[in-house]
């Protein structure tokens, strides 16, 4: 069960290394489980630089609506990008941007 883990992400978190996985002790009567993991946060998400000519091209395509005008160029929300996984086979901003400012964050 623990090899399904290397290189597994759950919730957010990807499992980088694992080590004993769970360690169980008998404790007055209760049963601890204590997992022991390393773990690295990643982010999933486009970012908009600052060679951003405000277009607009890029804000109808983000299936998640990620994407806003912000004061000088147009941001997106890492929090809710998922790159659109699950909706297209590539990141759709990127792909119709004409100054190739969209890059993985």
């Amino acid at each position: 069960m623990t090899d399904d883990l290397f290189g597994s992400s759950v919730f957010g978190y990807k499992i980088s290394e694992t080590k004993d996985i769970c360690h169980l002790t008998l404790q007055g009567g209760w049963i601890n489980l204590r997992t022991n993991f390393t773990e690295e946060i990643f982010a999933m998400a486009m970012k908009i630089n600052e060679d951003c000519i405000s277009c607009g091209a890029c804000l109808p395509e983000c299936p998640t609506e990620s994407i806003t005008e912000g004061d000088t160029i147009y941001v997106i929300d890492a929090a809710t990008c998922v790159e659109c996984e699950g909706h297209f086979d590539e990141p759709q901003c990127a792909s119709v941007c004409p100054v190739e400012c969209i890059e993985k964050a």
